[in-house]
C-alpha cells in the first residue's frame, strides 16, 4: 500500500501489467540478500525454539545464519561485513529475546493473512506476510523485521509513526473466527 500511495504506477505496472525489474547483470550481494538471510534465520528459529529457548541462544541464530547464507558465504562482501553484523545482531538478539517473550503465550512466524475489501472500483483483495506474531494476554503483537539502515532515531520514529503496514497486517489477520494458524 505504501508503494501504491507513493508510485501508483509502480503498483500498477507490477500487478496489473505483471512487469519485474531485471536483476542488473553485475550485481554484488545487496541489502535485499542480507535481509532475506536474517529473515530466514529468524524464521527458523521460531520453528524450532517456539517456546523455550535454548542455551545458546546467539550459538543458535549464528548457526541459522551461515546455515541461511551458505551458498554465498565465499563471497567477500559476506564474510568480511555481513557475518560480523550478523554476529552484533546475534549478541543483541540473545540479550532481548527473553524480554520479549515475557508474557508470551504463542509465537508465529511468518503468518500470512488475507481480507478482501470494497472499493469504490470493485473488491481489492488485501494480502500480507506477518515476520512474527507473539500472543499476549493483551492481544497480539506483530513485527516486521527491518534490516536495513536508517539515517536516525528521529526518521524512524517518523516513518514507524506514519507506516499503515502493521495497521494493514492487523487488518489481513483480523479474521471472523479470531484465530490464528497452529503453531
Amino acid at each position: 500500500v505504501e508503494t501504491w500511495l507513493a508510485n501508483p504506477y509502480a503498483t500498477y505496472a507490477r500487478f496489473v501489467l505483471g512487469l519485474d525489474e531485471l536483476p542488473r547483470l553485475t550485481d554484488m550481494p545487496g541489502a535485499n540478500l542480507r535481509g532475506s538471510f536474517i529473515h530466514q534465520a529468524l524464521h527458523q528459529f521460531v520453528k524450532r525454539y517456539p517456546k523455550a529457548l535454548p542455551g545458546d541462544i546467539q550459538g543458535q541464530l549464528m548457526a541459522l545464519l551461515d546455515e541461511s547464507m551458505a551458498e554465498h558465504a565465499a563471497h567477500p562482501r559476506v564474510a568480511a561485513f555481513w557475518r560480523p553484523r550478523f554476529l552484533r545482531f546475534a549478541t543483541w538478539f540473545a540479550e532481548t529475546e527473553a524480554g520479549r517473550r515475557d508474557g508470551v503465550s504463542a509465537i508465529y512466524s511468518e503468518v500470512a493473512g488475507q481480507r478482501r475489501l470494497a472499493g469504490p472500483a470493485g473488491p481489492f483483495d488485501l494480502t500480507a506476510r506477518a515476520d512474527r506474531i507473539d500472543v499476549t494476554a493483551h492481544g497480539l503483537v506483530i513485527t516486521d523485521y527491518k534490516s536495513g539502515g536508517v539515517r536516525d532515531q528521529k526518521h524512524a520514529d517518523e516513518k514507524a509513526r506514519d507506516s499503515l503496514q502493521l495497521q494493514l497486517y492487523a487488518l489481513a489477520w483480523e479474521a471472523e473466527t479470531g484465530s490464528l494458524p497452529q503453531a
